[in-house]
């Protein structure tokens, strides 16, 4: 915690701290995308998803408060530091820790890649095409590591997890993320391939990495895996028979493999998106597609990250088995074809 600073006369209206001020401020720190320039960088420190990268010691966060305390812009933005004081305790919560996240090149992986390092873990990045796998290792800083692998062969797994354990030596979190969600097709006009394809990414993907990943969390007696689901596991999507199977699967998995995991120490739950925007839409048709959500807009990737690094935090130590679903409320509404992102337009027409 930092020691008391006294806090200085403030003249009338010249950064006049307020309550709305305040909560300004702590808007800046928990809204990367609201945040400004000289906000987000007024410690010195780098930032990560909007969660603060604290200092080294409290002697040097005391001594960067005092020199901030010379400008009326710092009194304005005092409240942003001790925000970013308060989350140091949730900002530290993976130090020292191993975490992979497969499908971590883009969207909802590397919104969660992000978080588990701006808290301290040292990430895996996997993804299936290897340049994005190094772009994002190399924005997440030194302590994390490509590791590009297509999660649906086994021998590509194994060799991912090899280079994984030798360089860091153990491993306390696997979030499987890795799924085709291109892929729909109506039943009447599917093949044998186009099934495999879409099982053996999404499901048999999440199995391989699992079942690698839990060999060794049982015999550290301890460890956390995360499957990425789906809405379309419980409420049916049109066009994506492959897709809503493959998801219903991955929550029959993720029951049976807490069950099993459990005496080792090893807790399995999974998460569920709802309309997550992870593909490039204009701002007209997200704000569209968006009403048909209780809270009004579609989510982001970030909004799936909090939750999936709850889930291997100590305070989700007694959850095991369960699904948490992130969906601004959809699932919970009657279904209706405004929510369909396959149209009847693009029905065969026998």
């Amino acid at each position: 915690m930092l020691a008391m600073v006294p806090t200085p006369k403030i003249p009338s209206g010249v950064g006049a701290s307020t309550d709305a001020s305040r909560c300004a401020a702590r808007k800046i720190f928990l809204s990367p995308a609201s945040a400004s320039a000289s906000a987000r960088t007024l410690a010195g420190r780098p930032t990560t998803n909007g969660v603060i990268v604290p200092g080294k010691t409290t002697a040097s966060r005391i001594a960067i408060i005092g020199r901030l305390l010379v400008s009326d812009f710092s009194v304005r933005h005092l409240p942003f530091l001790v925000a970013s004081e308060n989350m140091t305790a949730q900002a530290q919560r993976f130090v020292n820790q191993v975490v992979i996240v497969t499908g971590a090149g883009h969207g909802i992986g590397r919104a969660v890649a992000e978080r588990f390092a701006a808290e301290g873990a040292r990430v895996a990045v996997n993804d299936v095409d290897p340049a994005r796998a190094s772009e994002v290792a190399a924005a997440l800083g030194p302590e994390a590591l490509a590791a590009p692998a297509d999660v649906s062969s086994k021998a590509a797994v194994d060799a991912m997890f090899d280079n994984v354990l030798s360089r860091f030596g153990r491993l306390d979190v696997l979030v499987n993320n890795a799924g085709n969600i291109h892929a729909a097709r109506h039943f009447l006009e599917a093949d044998e391939a186009w099934w495999d394809q879409l099982l053996d990414v999404n499901l048999k993907g999440s199995f391989l990495c699992a079942h690698r990943a839990a060999h060794h969390m049982a015999r550290q007696r301890s460890g956390v895996i995360v499957n990425m689901s789906s809405g379309g596991a419980t409420k049916a999507h049109r066009g994506n028979v492959a897709y809503d199977a493959s998801k219903g699967g991955i929550e029959a998995m993720t029951r049976a493999m807490a069950l099993d995991l459990a005496p080792y120490g090893v807790r399995v739950n999974a998460v569920v998106p709802g309309l997550i925007r992870t593909y490039d839409l204009d701002e007209q048709s997200a704000a569209e597609r968006g009403k048909v959500v209780p809270l009004g807009r579609l989510g982001s990737p970030e909004d799936l990250a909090g939750p999936t690094v709850f889930l291997a935090t100590e305070d989700a130590r007694y959850i095991t088995g369960s699904c948490l679903v992130v969906d601004g409320g959809v699932l919970v509404q009657q279904r209706s074809p405004q929510v369909e992102t396959f149209p009847l337009s693009r029905f065969p027409n026998l």
